[in-house]
């Protein structure tokens, strides 16, 4: 799910984040809509196609959600790699 959210920040599309993971577009949809609802909130705003073009972008709640996991992960990781390999 981190990897789907952070390339729909980076292409704003969660069509192109779809194809790079090579998943339906629809079990893209599946996910979203799953962690929506066990988060309670909106991770991602749809901007609807057309004329203009579509296009998804995280919403601030889902922006806030996957930075700071990543910087706990960033932590758990920096602890482990100190612990194995010293201060290298």
């Amino acid at each position: 799910m981190v990897t789907f959210l952070e390339l729909i920040s980076i292409t704003g599309s969660m069509s192109a984040a779809c194809q790079a993971m090579h998943m339906s577009y629809t079990k893209g949809w599946r996910m979203i809509n799953k962690v929506e609802d066990k988060l309670g909130v909106k991770v991602l705003q749809r901007n609807a196609g057309g004329r203009e073009g579509g296009g998804s972008m995280l919403t601030p709640e889902g922006f806030y959600i996957l930075q700071n996991y990543m910087q706990k992960i960033c932590k758990v990781g920096e602890k482990w790699f100190r612990i194995y390999f010293g201060d290298m």
